[in-house]
């Protein structure tokens, strides 16, 4: 059984992420959205663990948003 501090951890980093995401989603909603694409890591190295975030709640942002658009259009 995982301890309670593990749990409030993970907790905590969903909430961030969540948080993360939906400030996207305002961004892509109301226009003001800046595509996100870092860098390509040189070398053969890795994105790092930030870039990695924001580029999966980017896409999930953008998920969310085209299935809004996609119910507004059905409903029309």
């Amino acid at each position: 059984m995982e301890s309670l501090a593990n749990l409030y951890n993970k907790e905590m980093i969903q909430e961030k992420f969540g948080t993360l995401v939906a400030a996207r989603v305002n961004d892509i909603l109301a226009g003001t959205a800046v595509e996100y694409k870092p860098e390509p890591p040189a070398g053969g190295a890795f994105h790092t663990k930030a870039q990695e975030d924001m580029m999966f709640a980017d896409r999930i942002a953008r998920i969310v948003c085209a299935t809004l658009n996609q119910r507004e259009e059905s409903s029309e």
